[in-house]
């Protein structure tokens, strides 16, 4: 059964049982009001007509108009009896009531007292079409003086059926019950309606998946601004249809990439395999096309590598090395500034640095010096004398490393976005194009983000931020 039909019949039995519920209350509510109505106006006759009872002479019942009192007491009997249950006077000819002991001698105490006659034969129920009607007395002491004291001499007893009150309990039950059949009635298209409301979001998101897996990666589940678990199942469903995506888009990258950016270098070692084949050569113009060869392959090694490294990074999540334990940045610029220096010596360069104390930061340092080194090794290749400053921002809260060249600033088809692109590389340029990318993803993965500024013709500075490592987890230093 499909889940809107579910909840539309869970929803109509709620529905139902909550109205049946309103509907006892209601009518319980009413049957209690008219029986307490029913034995207030039947005590008040038997006080009237005892008063009117009295008389100089004696005691005589008279007969009392009761229109006043409603039409629920109907035509009482009246019963003038002695303290012990023998009758002086009837205005009727029914039988007299038989009383118990006990309900004489409470009334012969001098109390009004009232009960059923007989035991009630079942009670006023809504869903009862014929109620039983019962009879109920009331007993009123007459007093007189006598011995020099006043003593109950008589009891009027009033008796009367209860007709009345069930009829007026029929109205009312045939009202309940029609609104309850109307209720019941209705229950169904409500439920169906809450249930297309409360269902909506699921069905939006079994369509999605059926989206997704039919190939749409940007398929989405709409986000209406829920606040309840539905509406957080739903970004959260998107923020993991984007990092999908994500992923696969990185696939896709990596894929078309290394088919576009190893197809070149794959051709020059056949041409020069070729060519080394194509007739005799001596053991010196072998060992040259090896060393030839050699170094396209060093090329292609590196190549593959950053492009793995790219990949793997593009299909992380943010903050992914969130777990590494803390690092000093002095550790993280270790091997890279070694390599850098080496690489300033070899092209004649300057390499300065500029290294706050105390500084440290939360993260992968093999990934985190990839990006310095990247960062460094493009300064000194490009833009001459290369300075590198690393120091904690002003709030404390991020690290700041700082790489300056002192070259012509970079080429204007590589400037804003497209410098942080894959094989963003000018036209003398040496390397793949993917380290200023590479330190870019680094960055992100580690909730910290790249940035470059200059003129279009002078220095050039790149610009890492990194989280800080807390205090609390950096011991004493």
């Amino acid at each position: 059964m499909p889940l809107v039909w579910r909840l539309t019949l869970s929803l109509a039995a709620v529905l139902a049982l909550l109205g049946v519920g309103l509907g006892l209350s209601v009518y319980r509510a009413v049957e209690l009001d008219l029986q307490r109505d029913f034995v207030r106006d039947l005590r008040a006759l038997a006080y009237v007509q005892a008063q009117l009872a009295l008389r100089e002479d004696g005691v005589s019942l008279s007969r009392v108009p009761i229109a006043a009192l409603g039409d629920e007491l109907g035509e009482p009997e009246a019963f003038l009896l002695t303290p012990t249950g023998e009758v002086i006077e009837t205005l009727s000819d029914a039988p007299p009531p038989r009383l118990s002991r006990a309900f004489l001698a409470r009334a012969a105490s001098g109390q009004t007292v009232d009960g059923l006659q007989g035991e009630r034969r079942g009670g006023l129920s809504l869903f009862d079409p014929a109620p039983a009607v019962h009879t109920r007395l009331v007993a009123e002491p007459i007093s007189a003086f006598s011995a020099g004291r006043f003593e109950v001499a008589y009891l009027l007893v009033l008796r009367a059926r209860d007709e009345g009150t069930v009829a007026a309990l029929g109205r009312v039950r045939r009202e309940v019950l029609t609104w309850l059949a109307a209720g019941l009635a209705l229950s169904v298209p409500i439920g169906y309606l809450l249930a297309r409301v409360i269902a909506a979001p699921v069905s939006e998101m079994a369509q999605t998946a059926r989206a997704v897996r039919g190939g749409d990666l940007r398929a989405r589940v709409p986000e209406r601004g829920r606040g309840d678990e539905l509406g957080a199942l739903g970004r959260d469903l998107n923020a993991m249809l984007e990092r999908l995506e994500a992923l696969v888009s990185a696939q896709r990258r990596f894929t078309a990439d290394a088919a576009h950016d190893l197809r070149t270098p794959i051709a020059v070692l056949r041409g020069e395999v070729d060519l080394a084949l194509r007739r005799p050569r001596s053991a010196e113009e072998y060992r040259d096309t090896l060393s030839r060869m050699r170094g396209d392959l060093a090329g292609l090694s590196t190549l593959a590598e950053d492009l793995l490294t790219l990949a793997r990074l593009e299909g992380s999540a943010v903050g992914a090395p969130g777990e590494a334990a803390p690092v000093p940045a002095s550790e993280v610029l270790e091997r890279p500034l070694s390599t850098a220096h080496a690489l300033a010596r070899q092209r004649g360069r300057r390499l300065d640095t500029d290294l706050a104390p105390g500084v440290w930061v939360r993260g992968d340092p093999a990934l985190l010096g990839r990006a310095l080194l990247n960062l460094l090794t493009n300064a000194l290749t490009h833009g001459g004398d290369a300075r590198l400053r690393v120091r904690r921002s002003e709030g404390g809260n991020e690290v700041v490393f700082e790489v300056e060249d002192s070259g012509p600033g970079v080429p204007p088809e590589l400037r804003g976005e497209a410098l942080f692109t894959r094989f963003a590389r000018g036209e003398r340029s040496e390397g793949s194009g993917l380290g200023v990318a590479i330190a870019r993803e680094v960055a992100r993965v580690h909730g910290g983000h790249l940035s470059y500024r200059g003129p279009p013709d002078g220095p050039s500075t790149f610009t890492l931020r990194l989280p800080a490592a807390p205090v609390d987890v950096r011991g004493d230093l």
